[in-house]
């Protein structure tokens, strides 16, 4: 019992930190920084806005971090990035990057959007995800497992082509007119929301393909006085009266959601 009430004070001390830096936008990295090439945070093409500049810089965070004349030092385990990253750097590895989506973020961090792709393996299975911060820096990265695999990320194209072969017969009726990923607070930027627009209303649906539509939203004051709610309400109630609750912290307010698939 003590342990539990310990882990729950540690879940609750963690909300509370995260919704503290998410008062406020961070600064974005100075242009300066982002241009000499001596700072830690330069990137080849500041801002990239096109297919080829995104990958230069992917690529330098590469070079820099996992080439073999690489002097940056890694202790414990060094995950399955240091196996799949350095095959993209190998010609005819089999490994390539797909589709590069602009994922908007609706929290104060200091990216306004995000740059995420998948890495593909040979089979054509994804093998990892990754994000770039707008400005070009990384950010963050998944990876598949046999337990966990991902979903890769679609197109309004690809979203349609899935539904048309009834892959999603959720909307095999609906009139789809425009998808766009969002991040909300406490996600990963790897992890993006597919906001949908209807005809009918808007849905969104999580990198699992789970299906949701709003149950409820709700404007608040102040992100720390909010997740000091949430934290209260799971100390309290064992069972939750919605599905997921995504977060704006742009504007205070939370979605509670319903799945319907």
């Amino acid at each position: 019992m003590k342990c539990k009430r310990i882990f729950l004070f540690c879940l609750v001390l963690a909300v509370l930190s995260v919704a503290l830096a998410g008062e406020k936008r961070h600064a974005p990295v100075p242009l300066s920084e982002l241009k000499n090439p001596k700072s830690p945070s330069y990137v080849p093409v500041p801002y990239p806005k096109t297919r080829q500049e995104i990958i230069t810089d992917f690529e330098y965070y590469l070079k820099r971090r996992f080439s073999p004349d690489s002097r940056v030092v890694t202790y414990g385990d060094p995950g399955s990035g240091a196996i799949i990253y350095p095959k993209l750097l190998q010609k005819d590895s089999g490994y390539t990057i797909g589709r590069i989506y602009r994922v908007k973020s609706r929290i104060y961090s200091r990216a306004l959007e995000y740059l995420v792709f998948d890495i593909f393996a040979p089979s054509g299975n994804v093998a990892a995800r990754v994000a770039l911060e707008d400005c070009g820096l990384f950010c963050g990265a998944g990876f598949s497992t046999a337990s966990s695999k991902f979903i890769p990320l679609m197109s309004l194209t690809e979203f349609k082509k899935k539904i048309a072969k009834r892959e999603i017969p959720i909307f095999s009726s609906a009139n789809i007119e425009s998808i766009e990923y969002e991040r909300f607070m406490w996600s990963n930027p790897g992890e993006p929301v597919m906001r949908i627009k209807t005809a009918g209303g808007i849905f969104y649906m999580n990198d699992r393909q789970h299906i949701f539509i709003v149950q409820k939203s709700e404007r608040f004051s102040s992100l720390v006085e909010f997740s000091k709610e949430q934290s209260r309400q799971a100390l309290v109630n064992s069972v939750r009266p919605y599905d997921a609750c995504f977060v704006d912290s742009l504007v205070n307010e939370a979605l509670y959601m319903k799945r319907i698939k």
